[in-house]
């Protein structure tokens, strides 16, 4: 279902209900000792577990404790909204890695913080895509694993090329960026931001019109 998810509901069959159930008055039918509770704090979990990108120290502790559980990894990484490190939990896809996740995310949410909508996907499509006065922008995060399968990025550029009117490559490895530079406009993370700056500022420019004049 790509990004879109959906609510599930999972029946026990009557074996399996006898295993997990925690009602007092059928473990006692079932003579099954019953457990009191170990705690009687309150827990506060207020996140979408699909999210798969948290600022930490946005997150409570209950948060934090059940993100992990669900399989999220903590890393750091310099935001774009604020220009320092900070700690994210994040939960990549199976083929992803977690910087491209986070570039992918940070990326998207400074656009968005900045007026700028903007659509992610995980198919052939670009990680990131958006329009602006009437044109359309695409951008694709590269960690380098595509210069292993050289035919697949040459279409992918050629997808580009045709439906977008720009486009550019985000290279995470600073050192692989000459080489993705051969098959299109690529720069590293670290000009990212300068870079979406200067997007930015076509949204925030007027459109200059031009006077018709009466001969």
């Amino acid at each position: 279902m790509e990004d879109e998810h959906s609510m599930m509901k999972v029946l026990a069959s009557p074996e399996e209900h006898e295993l997990i159930t925690t009602n007092p008055d059928e473990m006692k039918s079932l003579n099954r000792p019953i457990k009191k509770p170990t705690s009687t704090r309150d827990v506060n979990i207020r996140v979408d577990e699909y999210e798969r990108y948290f600022r930490k120290k946005k997150l409570n502790k209950d948060e934090v404790k059940y993100l992990l559980d669900e399989g999220y990894q903590v890393a750091k990484y310099k935001s774009l909204l604020t220009n320092k490190m900070e700690t994210f939990l994040l939960q990549p896809r199976h083929n992803e890695s977690l910087m491209h996740l986070f570039m992918t995310k940070n990326i998207a949410e400074y656009l968005e913080k900045n007026g700028i909508e903007v659509e992610l996907y995980v198919t052939v499509k670009p990680d990131i895509v958006f329009e602006i006065k009437g044109k359309r922008y695409a951008i694709e995060i590269e960690t380098g694993s595509y210069l292993t399968r050289i035919k697949g990025l040459k279409e992918k550029v050629e997808l580009l090329n045709q439906n977008y009117d720009k486009w550019f490559f985000v290279v995470t490895d600073r050192n692989l960026v000459t080489k993705y530079k051969e098959f299109g406009d690529s720069i590293s993370a670290r000009y990212v931001k300068p870079r979406l700056n200067k997007l930015i500022k076509l949204v925030k420019t007027p459109k200059v019109r031009t006077p018709n004049f009466r001969v």
